[in-house]
């Protein structure tokens, strides 16, 4: 297929959002104890400040005082009981819903010739992938660059030329690919590797005021925005 643009969606805030309780702070306890053997407390979870799962974690977990050698050697347990805790809870109730506008451009997407669909999140894979699934969107995407791939989002973002050309056999230019997002960090690390980038408010991690303040190409309340659209088609 002769592709001619790269589109990756963020997960949270973007295609989907949490319903009820979020749960973000009881499963990293979760995983901290069964993983780390330590107890992290509400204050800690509540002034996290990372960008991708890795980093969120180990700036929660470094104050324990465990090397980071050992912080890496353990992350993949930590990753998979915060899994097992997601789905353990869900049983029962369900966590995460899709964001309907967000669903149908995706899906769109997915079926539009020259287009490259993928996800650029901060989530670990095992649980950027269940989300999805959980909220009824797996089958769209089968590309993605995880959280668990790098230690920050810039780091992530410059995984994506190397990423995408394995994947697609195609190699994109920066202003043939475009970010959509709704943080502060979707916006940075577009703008990082001078990709295009939507930011959608759809999320709770920040004020619009904040993300226009990024210089995003776009901030919309709608992935169907008719600029949106005007820009991606």
């Amino acid at each position: 297929m002769e592709y001619k643009k790269l589109i990756l969606f963020d997960i949270d805030g973007t295609l989907i959002r949490h319903v009820g309780e979020s749960l973000f702070s009881e499963r990293l306890r979760y995983g901290a104890k069964r993983a780390y053997g330590i107890e992290v407390s509400d204050t800690d979870v509540l002034n996290f400040r990372g960008s991708v799962d890795k980093d969120t974690a180990w700036s929660i977990i470094h104050s324990s005082g465990i090397s980071y050698d050992f912080f890496e050697s353990k992350f993949d347990e930590f990753s998979r009981a915060m899994y097992d805790f997601l789905v353990k809870y869900s049983k029962n109730t369900v966590l995460y819903q899709k964001i309907d506008d967000a669903e149908k451009l995706a899906r769109t997407l997915r079926d539009t010739p020259g287009v490259a669909l993928g996800l650029l999140t901060g989530n670990v894979k095992t649980i950027g992938i269940w989300k999805l699934e959980h909220a009824k969107l797996g089958d769209i995407f089968t590309f993605g660059i995880f959280g668990d791939t790098a230690n920050d989002r810039f780091e992530l973002a410059k995984m994506v030329p190397h990423e995408a050309q394995i994947f697609f056999h195609h190699s994109f230019r920066p202003d043939e690919t475009y970010v959509l997002g709704d943080t502060i960090y979707d916006v940075r690390c577009a703008k990082s590797i001078g990709a295009h980038c939507v930011a959608v408010t759809t999320g709770h991690h920040g004020s619009r005021e904040e993300l226009v303040k990024e210089e995003p190409d776009l901030v919309v309340d709608s992935l169907l925005d008719e600029k949106v659209l005007k820009l991606l088609f």
